[in-house]
């Protein structure tokens, strides 16, 4: 079974009404970014799909604040990708180098070309499409105050902007939007 294939099944199959719409409304959007900008800058191909398929895989088990999240993560990708036949190795680079850092956090930077990727193939997933203003209808994330909420998306969307596009020209290319979302939350 193909990465996708078994991604797929997890999210569709899955008891949390948020796994199935981040399947549809987020995960595959982040999958066909990091595509085409493997292809522009030459990146493996396969590995970017694939981490961008699993960059959020712990959805499908639990709410992000689970003490648990980050393992049940990590030892499903690195269970699918093995499913998946990929080596060891190439596991390793997937899980640990491409999907672990994508959140761009200032002591967990993607240093390689494929994690790079899958950083700006997650903002502009976030920035193109109405990723924002969903989780703000749904109520998510729970338990916080419209004004926290507005704090809460303004710092997203500026790490978007800034530390997670290592491209000038997708920065270019979503300025618009990102001030659009910036002057809406703030």
């Amino acid at each position: 079974m193909s990465v996708f294939e078994e991604v797929q099944q997890l999210y569709v199959n899955s008891h949390r009404e948020m796994a199935k719409w981040m399947w549809n409304n987020h995960v595959q959007i982040v999958a066909d970014f990091a595509r085409t900008l493997a292809m522009k800058y030459h990146a493996d191909v396969a590995m970017c799909v694939d981490g961008a398929l699993l960059h959020d895989i712990g959805d499908v088990w639990m709410e992000r604040d689970d003490k648990m999240f980050d393992n049940k993560s990590q030892t499903e990708s690195a269970r699918i990708l093995q499913n998946a036949k990929y080596t060891v190795s190439q596991i390793k680079i997937i899980v640990d180098k491409i999907i672990a850092p994508h959140s761009c956090y200032p002591n967990n930077m993607p240093r390689i070309l494929e994690g790079k990727i899958l950083a700006t193939a997650d903002a502009l997933a976030h920035l193109t499409t109405p990723f924002y203003e969903s989780l703000h209808n749904m109520g998510l994330p729970k338990q916080i105050s419209p004004k926290e909420f507005n704090t809460w998306v303004t710092q997203k969307i500026n790490r978007d902007y800034y530390s997670k596009i290592f491209f000038e020209d997708e920065r270019t290319q979503v300025e618009h939007n990102y001030s659009k979302l910036l002057s809406h939350f703030s």
